[in-house]
């Protein structure tokens, strides 16, 4: 796994003062685009194609979010079978044993509240925290009005996301 302290180490003069808590040397400027050098070991992965026709019609697919816990890298993104970041945005997951080479199918972690029509809840975050994985999804009502997080816990053994509140 790539840390900070290793892309000081590969990094060339724009990170010459940098600490493991800086990005680059602060008394320097950002570099433009084309100074950037090319990160080794680094490749692209495919979390989930957008593929609406084999979906079951989600349309809209956005905002990955990854996480590691337990040696295993998990992903969320939201889907939407309407517009994008309405009612009807599910907050989704994958997860990868073998660092995002393949994974897992797809799965839910909230798909909104049937109580209430108009909620979505997208993607969101991962914590691994004292031995248990949290997730927390951005939800809304509407059209984005009543913006809040709410908070999952994943039970391991299920392979579900347990509601633990708004957050």
């Amino acid at each position: 796994m790539m840390t900070r302290r290793t892309l000081l180490g590969m990094a060339p003069a724009y990170l010459a003062g940098a600490t493991t808590e800086d990005l680059w040397d602060a008394s320097l400027p950002v570099p433009k685009a084309a100074e950037l050098w090319e990160l080794k070991d680094v490749r692209f992965s495919v979390i989930k194609a957008h593929e609406p026709e084999r979906d079951g019609g989600y349309g809209f697919l956005h905002g990955v979010g990854l996480g590691w816990h337990k040696g295993k890298l998990y992903a969320s993104f939201g889907q939407n079978k309407g517009i994008e970041n309405t009612s009807g945005e599910e907050a989704r997951w994958r997860v990868s044993s073998d660092d995002g080479l393949t994974w897992s199918e797809v799965r839910s972690i909230d798909t909104g509240d049937k109580g209430a029509a108009d909620l979505a809840v997208s993607h969101g975050s991962f914590l691994s925290h004292r031995g248990r994985l949290w997730a927390f999804m951005g939800a809304f009502h509407g059209a984005r009005t009543r913006v809040h997080a709410r908070a999952y816990v994943l039970d391991e053994r299920r392979l579900i996301w347990q509601p633990r509140g708004v957050a």
